[in-house]
């Protein structure tokens, strides 16, 4: 075969695959509960020893360190709004809740607490406390004042307008006597603060007072020089007549304003008709004038008397045609003609006329308007300011009444702060308990210490625990696997000591003991590894150890007889030049095997070892002679060729190889190979290494099947030893099976 015809027998490259993040950067999932079952008896056991130092403690500290607590309670009071009753609706709450911070600040307040300090009666009142600063006689009022901010507490009890005042010492007596001088402290502070507000009240209100006499008499001042300059007295008449004559006015002004109107309108009728060509039309009333003048009355008498004339001649029995009869009709019509232009020119200038009386007329109607609307104006002017100044007087009188009812009010207020100047209640702060010499000490106590000392030292021992299992990098099972992603977890082999049916050769268990629960998890890896062979159309599969002891010897050989029980056929090639194993798993001849095979002194056919006549198993081409092992083989073309005629003749060719930490055999072949998959021993091969056999794996030309986990044992907390117990149960009881 040429060297083309064997590379062309080699599979595909596939695609690189970017590699995946290796064992330190890979997350770990940690489940609480298995954690909780796996340590339980350890964290039973903190717990237990926990609560006996957490007895022990109380013990030595209420001896050597006891701390007692005294406290008094102040009951904060709502605002005195008067002399009556404070009621439930008067009070608000807002003010109450800022009043109280207010308070709980000045209690605890270095001005309270420097009072204290510098209190003469600080050395009766706690001698023991103030015995550690006292130096040379002198107090040392610096870390004095900072220690006792330490001990004195203050706080609003929730819900209630009471403050608690508190202090804590080693001593019972120096505790109570701390308490009764900060508590006199404040209430003298309190009552010094209130008789000062209350004096300054009381001037501001009498200061207030006098402002509004002040006021009060210059309002009275004012109104009285008011009503002595405008003469009040007749002010309304007054103001009764001039909007009786502003109406009048008004009245007339809107009588010239309509005539005007009206005029203003004729006249521009007749201006139009006089800018027309065609003619005037005249009304009847200026026609029937024209018609009565003594010009037209004279025409018409004189063409009266020439047709008396004409009645005469027609009396006389003259014709028309007669020289006289014509003659008189002549003189009839030139008077008759003589009427019609006079008529038109009297007519003319009676129109000309009227609209001259029309401009003239509005002119005169126009300055009776304009005098009107002046008089409306000054009449107009005399109301308001009128308007004005009993507007002035009435502000005045309602500021005098407004002053008035001020100043009853302040006095009023004055009465009452003058009143309840010696009140308790003013001050807003009463004691509701004095403080007492405490029994008992309020630290330590035995129900704080014991489940104290069981939480502490319970998570000290839980913290440890997650720490060691975050720093354990160990393959303890296939979610380990998952967890560093990318990689397929085929499944995985319980340890053989797991097992009811106590194996004794792990190797050959599925051919041994066909019905234990190893040889059922070969099943279920056959399942797998069938499925991902088939859909990538793969024969070929090498078989990686991670690394020494990793199991991949059993696995190939298990593996082999659970697909050879399957119906395949079925060939397992021991390419592990260093360490062969697979011959004696299957009992057979070391050689000839491989490596003559490779080195030309033995056909594939005759190297080939088949099963026993009457046995069921897979083939063997076992390692083979140990003179012609060459690790070098597994790079040449003679290595294609076998796989290719394996290839012709098996469904399966399973090669087992050196592990991949001491060798790089098994990267060689993955890339002659159709497929590879990793075998990781459990609590023996790190993430970190796993995950870097992996990326090389993927790296390869054969596709990357996936990974299982060998010789993985049960832990508390996990599920694999109830399902061992269940699995061979279920195996061992055929009348359950039947049923």
């Amino acid at each position: 075969m040429t060297p083309n015809e064997s590379q062309s027998n080699r599979p595909a490259p596939r695609p690189q695959q970017a590699p995946a993040p290796t064992g330190a950067g890979a997350a770990l999932a940690i489940d609480p509960v298995k954690l909780l079952l796996k340590y339980k008896w350890i964290l039973i056991g903190a717990a237990a020893i926990g609560m006996m130092l957490g007895t022990i403690s109380h013990f030595v500290m209420i001896r050597v360190y006891p701390i007692y607590t005294s406290e008094a309670l102040f009951e904060c009071l709502p605002p005195e709004l008067g002399l009556g009753t404070i009621t439930a609706e008067r009070i608000d709450q807002n003010e109450i809740q800022l009043f109280m911070g207010t308070e709980l600040d000045r209690i605890r307040s270095d001005f309270i607490l420097n009072r204290v300090i510098r209190d003469p009666r600080l050395d009766r009142e706690a001698p023991r406390w103030s015995r550690q600063y006292l130096k040379g006689g002198n107090m040392d009022l610096v870390n004095a004042q900072r220690d006792i901010g330490k001990i004195v507490r203050a706080n609003i009890i929730p819900n209630t307008r009471l403050i608690r005042l508190s202090v804590s010492t080693n001593h019972r007596e120096d505790t109570a006597g701390i308490v009764r001088l900060v508590r006199e402290n404040y209430m003298e502070d309190l009552v010094s603060r209130t008789t000062r507000d209350i004096n300054r009240r009381i001037d501001a209100v009498r200061g207030s007072i006098r402002a509004s006499e002040r006021q009060l008499e210059d309002l009275n001042t004012r109104r009285a020089r008011l009503v002595r300059d405008q003469r009040l007295d007749t002010l309304d008449g007054q103001r009764s007549q001039a909007a009786e004559s502003l109406r009048g006015v008004n009245f007339e002004l809107l009588k010239v304003q309509q005539m005007l109107e009206s005029t203003r309108i004729s006249l521009e009728q007749d201006e139009a008709q006089l800018r027309r060509g065609t003619g005037i039309q005249y009304d009847n009333r200026m026609r029937l004038e024209v018609d009565a003048s003594p010009q037209m009355l004279q025409l018409q008498q004189t063409k009266n008397a020439l047709e008396s004339q004409m009645t005469a001649l027609r009396q006389e029995g003259i014709m028309p045609a007669h020289r006289a009869f014509r003659r008189l009709q002549s003189e009839i019509d030139g008077v008759r003609q003589q009427i019609e232009n006079t008529r038109e020119r009297l007519l003319r200038e009676a129109f000309e006329s009227r609209v001259d009386q029309y401009r003239l007329f509005i002119q005169q109607l126009r300055a009776q308007e304009a005098e009107l609307l002046r008089k409306a104006e000054q009449h107009t002017e005399e109301m308001t300011e009128l308007t004005r100044i009993l507007g002035e007087v009435k502000d005045i009188d309602r500021s005098i009444e407004s002053t008035i009812d001020m100043i009853a009010t302040q006095q009023m207020n004055l009465s009452e702060l003058e009143s309840t100047a010696n009140l308790d209640s003013v001050r807003r702060v009463r004691v509701l308990q004095n403080e007492t010499v405490p029994d008992i000490p309020t630290f330590p106590k035995l129900y704080i210490m014991v489940p104290l000392g069981i939480i502490l030292l319970t998570g000290l021992v839980s913290g440890t625990i997650i720490v060691l299992e975050i720093l354990d990098q160990r393959i303890k099972g296939p979610s380990d696997l998952a967890a560093l992603g990318r990689i397929p977890v085929l499944g995985i082999m319980p340890d053989a000591d797991e097992d009811p049916s106590q194996p004794e050769h792990p190797e050959s268990v599925f051919r041994d003991i066909p019905g234990s629960i190893m040889a059922e998890h070969y099943r279920q890896i056959r399942t797998r590894v069938g499925k991902a062979m088939a859909r990538g159309g793969h024969r070929t599969l090498v078989v990686v150890g991670a690394s020494p002891g990793s199991g991949a010897t059993s696995v190939v050989s298990n593996l082999g007889s659970a697909l050879v029980s399957a119906g395949h056929s079925v060939l397992l090639i021991d390419a592990n030049y260093r360490r062969p194993r697979l011959h004696a798993a299957l009992d057979v001849s070391e050689s000839p095997g491989l490596a003559d095979v490779l080195s030309k002194n033995a056909d594939f056919a005759s190297a080939v070892i088949k099963p026993q006549a009457g046995t069921e198993g897979p083939d063997l081409l076992p390692a083979g002679s140990a003179r012609h092992r060459k690790v070098e083989q597994f790079g040449s073309s003679s290595i294609d060729d076998l796989l290719r005629e394996a290839r012709e003749q098996y469904e399966f060719v399973l090669i087992d190889v050196a592990p991949a930490l001491v060798a790089g055999d098994a990267q060689t072949l993955a890339n002659r190979c159709d497929a590879s998959m990793l075998v990781a021993r459990a609590l023996h091969e790190k993430r970190g290494m796993v995950a870097r056999l992996r990326n090389e794996l993927c790296e390869s030309k054969a596709e990357f099947i996936g990974a299982m986990v060998n010789a993985v044992r049960s832990s508390a907390g996990g599920y694999m030893r109830k399902n061992i117990r269940t699995q061979a149960n279920y195996a061992s009881d055929p009348a359950g099976q039947a049923a």
